[in-house]
């Protein structure tokens, strides 16, 4: 039995506090926290079931959270803001290196989900926007993954999921601080 298929009723309790927590103290390092580190796990662990679950849902219309979340980027770009966006700028908003966009790219354009045309002035630049036929597709994928994401959160009370929000909000915010200080040194 692997760590990951532990019984429901073993997990966070026994597993966390039990054999986790143990090797957290020690290995650790003097300005980590145990309770942080268990913290973060068990978020981390939370993040790849979610995804998991997620991707589940959306096998039926043949693609991923990750190819799913460039389009909605993409979606919103022209139909929020009336443009194109480059491979880069989804790399960065997507938060996945430049290489794996040139290849999910690819896929959504041989599913025809995406146009991807040189700019006039400088042919080596590429804009990328949702083809046509892919906004038809992509709105029947949408209601299946916005019922996934309702799914994950209805164990919480309405209460539960404003303070989790709150939460989870200001736990991205200080990830993509703590992103923007690596990448400055």
């Amino acid at each position: 039995m692997s760590l990951r298929t532990v019984p429901v009723e073993r997990v966070p309790d026994q597993l966390t506090t039990e054999y986790h927590e143990r090797l957290i103290k020690k290995t650790r390092g003097t300005g980590t926290s145990v309770e942080g580190a268990r913290l973060g796990m068990l978020l981390l662990w939370l993040a790849d079931d979610m995804q998991d679950s997620v991707n589940a849902d959306l096998e039926e219309f043949g693609i991923t959270e990750n190819k799913l979340g460039m389009l909605i980027i993409l979606y919103l770009a022209a139909s929020e803001f009336n443009r194109s966006v480059t491979p880069s700028e989804l790399a960065d908003l997507v938060g996945v290196e430049r290489a794996s966009v040139t290849g999910i790219l690819d896929w959504l354009e041989q599913r025809k989900f995406i146009v991807r045309k040189p700019e006039s002035s400088d042919r080596r630049k590429i804009h990328v926007t949702i083809s046509n036929s892919g906004k038809a597709r992509f709105h029947r994928i949408l209601k299946g993954y916005w019922e996934a994401c309702d799914r994950i959160s209805r164990h919480l009370t309405a209460s539960e999921q404003a303070t989790f929000e709150k939460l989870t909000t200001k736990l991205l915010k200080g990830i993509k601080v703590d992103q923007k200080k690596k990448k400055k040194t």
